[in-house]
């Protein structure tokens, strides 16, 4: 007798959980829109009787031929529907980011975060959307909420790091880009390569420098530390060698490696200022100029 019960119970239990759990989520909704406004879909229901698992695949399918507008519709109707829906907001945001709606996107982010929602991925792209309209402070608080909410993700980390030195802290870029380095899987070389050049712009470059001989001594040069030369050749007013070096590093045609280091901030800054860096780095613009 006393088996049945508790298997009973246990349902109850389980059925409430559920039913509170839904509950949470709808005052959460109404509370959030009642101090924002209409900056959510709050109007007349467009799908008078299409439930809203119907309208997310009526969504996904529209996202799949390429109807955004209309999957960015349907997505937010299921979610006026059912706010217990998680990911819609974060999901719509990227469909808007991915379209150049960057605006758009950078709210429906922030109202994903507001919710709970996907809230380590929605800090990370209001960063990117702030790199973009150059609001480097709000980059660094995105990244660095990014990284609070999931430590262990390397290029929150990474892009925490980058926006540093974009606004001239390299040295605070330095342990943002270590703790990339130590967690980071398949990239490591590239934050340790970032490392060098934070600590190029923020130290006397003769450490450096020293550390290139060290690898030169013990053998060919990788494409990371040929970059490394790169660099302090170009600051050392050497650009001939330093394009030479550059040319080296792209021919090893390891592009995963090269492409973040030839993109680097200082590379791009050099290469908009000398012409022969501007071709070593980037001969496909260079010689289809006019």
């Amino acid at each position: 007798m006393q088996t049945p019960l508790l298997i009973i119970g246990g349902l109850v239990l389980l059925l409430v959980t559920f039913y509170v759990a839904r509950e949470f989520e709808y005052w959460k909704h109404v509370l959030y829109t009642s101090r924002h406004g209409q900056t959510l879909e709050t109007g007349p229901d467009k799908y008078p009787g299409v439930s809203s698992d119907e309208l997310i695949k009526q969504a996904f399918e529209a996202e799949r031929r390429g109807d955004i507008q209309n999957a960015v519709e349907r997505f937010m109707a299921a979610r006026q529907k059912n706010p217990s829906y998680r990911g819609i907001l974060f999901h719509v945001g990227q469909l808007r980011y991915e379209n150049g709606k960057f605006d758009e996107a950078d709210k429906l982010f922030e109202h994903a975060i507001a919710f709970g929602e996907d809230v380590a991925a929605a800090n990370h792209s209001r960063g990117l959307i702030a790199v973009r309209h150059k609001n480097l402070a709000a980059a660094q608080r995105h990244f660095g909420a990014a990284a609070a909410a999931d430590p262990f993700t390397a290029e929150y980390h990474y892009s925490w790091a980058e926006a540093l030195r974009m606004d001239y802290h390299p040295k605070e870029a330095m342990a943002r880009y270590e703790h990339a380095a130590l967690l980071a899987r398949h990239e490591k070389d590239r934050s340790l390569f970032k490392i060098r050049m934070a600590r190029l712009e923020a130290t006397d470059p003769t450490t450096v420098a020293a550390e290139v001989e060290k690898q030169r001594a013990e053998g060919d040069l990788s494409v990371d530390w040929l970059m490394t030369a790169a660099a302090l050749e170009i600051r050392q007013a050497g650009t001939g060698e330093g394009a030479r070096l550059i040319e080296e590093a792209r021919a090893r045609n390891q592009a995963s490696l090269f492409v973040p280091c030839v993109t680097d901030m200082f590379f791009a800054n050099a290469a908009s200022k000398l012409p022969d860096i501007a071709q070593a780095c980037h001969p496909e613009i260079a010689t289809t100029s006019p």
